[in-house]
């Protein structure tokens, strides 16, 4: 399993871009990616082997109010946001800038 949660960084070393806009109005992210396992089992009752296959991915974002009402307005008449459309996503981990003068 592989996941993400932006409490573990600081934001200033974090961007996420939405179908290439950055979005700044944005309080938490998280993401898991996991890969089911399960146990082989043959002839008695011990397994043989752990074998794996489909992997799953789950996000959440956490916004600010206004970052909402702008994703709302984007949105036809006969859409609401548990159905937006294909959207790219896109997160940078911005390297600190190091100062070098001692």
């Amino acid at each position: 399993m592989t996941s993400f949660e932006s409490r573990e960084h600081q934001w200033a070393n974090l961007q996420l871009a939405i179908d290439g806009k950055i979005i700044t109005r944005l309080k938490g992210l998280k993401f898991t990616i996991k890969k089911d396992k399960e146990l082989l089992y043959g002839g008695g009752e011990n397994p043989i082997e752990i074998v794996s296959g489909n992997k799953s991915y789950e996000g959440e974002i956490t916004l600010l109010g206004s970052q909402l009402e702008l994703f709302q307005k984007e949105l036809t008449p006969n859409q609401d946001l548990t159905d937006p459309p294909h959207l790219k996503w896109s997160l940078h981990f911005l390297q600190k800038e190091q100062d070098n003068n001692w």
